[in-house]
């Protein structure tokens, strides 16, 4: 059998499937690969978590982020800000000033969804060993 045969049986055997997938494929990329991309902002908190045992934040209220999030159309509609969430991770952190950058690794955002812009993109605190306070002993009581 010739290479020419070879080719021309492989391309019309069971032709009317193939043509049937090549139409379901077609669809379905512009159904998916077409939809158009919207852009939101929306507020969240930055949280802190793991603050070290003995230590406390010493900075002002953590500040309300904007972020900046673009995907397809019908995800962008249905996002509120209790999708997203914005934490430090301040387990290994030493006391002292610090400053972070807020960017992928402080947001997480739900699938299909892009951080474009995080405001503000940077941000300082202030970690300091948490006081103990020492009560005096009480007089003895006299009779």
């Amino acid at each position: 059998m010739s290479i020419a045969l070879r080719i021309r049986r492989l391309v019309t055997h069971n032709w009317p499937l193939k043509l049937l997938s090549l139409i379901i494929s077609i669809v379905l990329y512009r159904g998916i690969a077409h939809q158009p991309i919207d852009e939101v902002g929306v507020i969240v908190p930055l949280q802190y978590r793991n603050v070290p045992p003995g230590e406390k934040v010493a900075s002002e209220q953590p500040p309300q982020l904007q972020v900046r999030l673009r995907g397809p159309d019908d995800r962008v509609r249905r996002l509120s800000s209790a999708d997203i969430s914005a934490a430090l991770d301040l387990a290994h952190v030493p006391p002292g000033r610090h400053s972070f950058d807020l960017n992928r690794d402080v947001v997480q955002t739900p699938y299909g969804l892009d951080l474009v812009d995080v405001i503000p993109n940077r941000f300082t605190l202030t970690i300091t060993p948490a006081s103990v306070s020492q009560v005096p002993p009480a007089p003895p009581v006299q009779p």
